[in-house]
Parts: C-alpha cells; sequence; structure tokens
C-alpha cells in the first residue's frame, strides 16, 4: 500500500482556513462594515458633483428642507459599482428605497450622518425610481429622483 502525501501540507491547511475565515466575515458581517466608508463629505463642499457612471456620489441638498434638491437627477450608475447618497449638511437622517425589483442590493446608512450606500446588481438595467427621505428633527421631506443603470 503505498501513501501519497501532499509536498506542501501546510499550505492547503492555511488555505483552508483562510477560506472557511472569509466566508464567515461575509456571511456574518454588516454589509456596511464590508465597504471602506469615504474621510469625507463631498457633497458639503460641491452640492453639484460631476457624474460619474462608474462610482456615482449623488448630493441631497437639504440646506432649505422643504424642498429637497437631489443632483444628478437622473443619475447614472454602471452595474457592480457602489452608489453613495450624502446630504449637503452631513446631519440629518437619511434614507433611500427604491420599489421592487430593486436595481441595488443592501441599502446602508449610517445613522445621523445624512450618508447611505448600495451596490448596484449585476443584472440591473434601464431606469428607476426612487424615493429619498430626510428628517430634521420634526421637519420630514421627500423626492423621488430617477437612476439610470447603464449596462456596459
Amino acid at each position: 500500500m503505498t501513501v501519497v502525501r501532499s509536498r506542501r501540507p501546510g499550505l492547503l491547511v492555511l488555505l483552508t482556513l483562510l477560506i472557511v475565515f472569509a466566508l464567515n466575515r461575509c456571511r456574518t458581517a454588516d454589509p456596511l462594515s464590508l465597504l471602506s466608508v469615504p474621510a469625507g463629505n463631498p457633497c458639503a463642499a460641491n452640492p453639484n458633483p460631476p457624474p460619474n457612471s462608474h462610482a456615482p456620489i449623488i448630493c441631497i441638498d437639504d440646506r432649505t428642507m422643504p424642498p429637497l434638491i437631489v443632483r444628478p437627477d437622473p443619475a447614472n450608475a454602471y452595474r457592480s459599482t457602489v452608489i453613495q447618497w450624502w446630504t449637503v449638511t452631513g446631519q440629518p437622517i437619511l434614507s433611500i428605497g427604491f420599489d421592487s425589483p430593486s436595481p441595488v442590493g443592501y441599502i446602508a446608512c449610517l445613522p445621523d450622518k445624512g450618508y447611505c450606500r448600495s451596490m448596484v446588481s449585476p443584472s440591473a438595467s434601464g431606469t428607476h425610481k426612487y424615493t429619498v427621505t430626510v428628517t430634521h428633527g420634526d421637519k420630514v421631506a421627500t423626492l423621488d429622483p430617477t437612476i439610470i443603470i447603464d449596462t456596459n
């Protein structure tokens, strides 16, 4: 009887442990923590961001709410990109909602930071309306802007 041994058994064990750790991390982690949080609010300095379908930033101007102003509207995004929504003030509670079928996955929002983000689904396409809701104390404002998913 011949026993076949791997020349690198330690490498196989290490690779197996890394895969188990990665799968467990993805399964149990808060989706917001899986993505890095940007260092600053780009909408505070420029509430009219340049269009960028590869890394869309959408600014919600809440300085005189109501009304809200969303820029760009419509916004464009490619599949599998992260969309970031920021309020200009960076202070209020921000929430984003899409009707079904949603072109994005889980929408993660930071409480009281005026910031949300989500990843566009790899199979998404077309034009979608969504709801932006901003809450400043007892004031609540909503708007229904549009996002266009490009199928690059």
